[in-house]
């Protein structure tokens, strides 16, 4: 376990001075078992903000910093607090690390409880460098109107709320940080993208049961924004799975046109082509082939071009990647 422990720790500290993301750091290492090391690497992020308010206790440190690895090595520790408290317990090799852990245990354990007993919630504790992400979702113009879509969400008791204009990073994420469950406003910079509370879960709402409403991050509406393509034209989406920057293309084009939607992923191309049925984007042509191996003058034709790879995460937040301090 000593190798999987130090194998995190690097993918912690890649990830966490942003010089790597999580999964390329993970995918990156020598570690052979991925899939374990992606696991305790994202369960120790997801609750690095608890395991520092253990760490912070001077009870546990006297401990710990006799172990010198333990304390130049804070990434080390956050795994091992974490294996204590959350997973199996601690099977390590190293005599030192183990007699500092365990020297540690109980005041560990103690200040878990603490926490506890004050009403810390381990999965949701904040710590000072944390930025709230919104919920974002784009309003799918093939089916509703940005103003049919308000005023369907205010008839289920959600709260509009009118003339946000939040320019200030600093204030914008005081103001959503801020927001009761069920309030929403429009996004200023793109006019069907609705920003809704941190705290609300949106996945059971009609409007997205009906494709009326797409979950969609932000950031994975800009490519479409972007390109803004005339009503009419005929596109390419080269990586179009699983289909949220395609169906913001017909929405663009007002369903007007033609999409060339190309993805060499046969089941991807599959979800793809039930969420254009689902969405009513009918002037998508979706194919399963390398788009880059199509013969150039078969896009002859072809008026705009969008060229987003896969890593988006699907349009959401990656897993593990919302654990990390960024700009919103």
């Amino acid at each position: 376990m000593d190798n999987l422990y130090s194998s995190v720790a690097k993918v912690l500290e890649l990830t966490l001075s942003k010089k790597s993301s999580l999964r390329t750091a993970v995918y990156n290492h020598a570690f052979k078992n991925k899939k374990q090391l992606l696991r305790l690497s994202c369960e120790t992020l997801k609750y690095k903000a608890y395991l520092n308010k253990i760490l912070d206790c001077q009870n546990v440190m006297r401990h710990l910093i006799k172990c010198q690895r333990l304390s130049e090595q804070r990434e080390l520790c956050l795994i091992l607090v974490y294996e204590l408290v959350f997973g199996k317990g601690i099977s390590i090799g190293d005599k030192q690390i183990k007699r500092a852990i365990l020297g540690a245990k109980k005041d560990i354990l103690t200040e878990h409880q603490n926490l506890i007993d004050s009403g810390v919630d381990p999965e949701t504790a904040v710590s000072s460098d944390t930025i709230t992400l919104p919920r974002y979702a784009r309003v799918n113009t093939l089916k509703n109107t940005v103003e049919e879509a308000i005023e369907a969400l205010v008839t289920q008791e959600y709260e509009y709320l009118t003339d946000v204009s939040i320019t200030n990073r600093t204030k914008f994420k005081k103001f959503v940080e801020g927001m009761t469950k069920y309030q929403f406003f429009v996004d200023r910079h793109l006019p069907e993208v609705l920003i809704f509370s941190p705290n609300v879960d949106l996945h059971e709402c009609d409007l997205v049961v009906d494709s009326k409403l797409i979950l969609q991050d932000k950031a994975s509406c800009l490519p479409a924004f972007v390109l803004s393509p005339t009503p009419g034209s005929v596109c390419v989406d080269a990586c179009a799975a699983p289909g949220n920057k395609t169906s913001h293309l017909v929405a663009l084009l007002e369903g007007k046109g033609e999409v060339w939607a190309y993805d060499k992923d046969r089941t991807r191309l599959q979800t793809l082509q039930k969420r254009m049925e689902a969405c009513e984007a009918a002037i998508v042509d979706a194919t399963n082939f390398d788009f880059l191996r199509v013969p150039l003058e078969d896009f002859a034709t072809v008026d705009y071009a969008l060229v987003d790879p896969p890593c988006s995460g699907s349009g959401m937040v990656k897993r593990g990647e919302y654990l990390q301090k960024r700009r919103i």
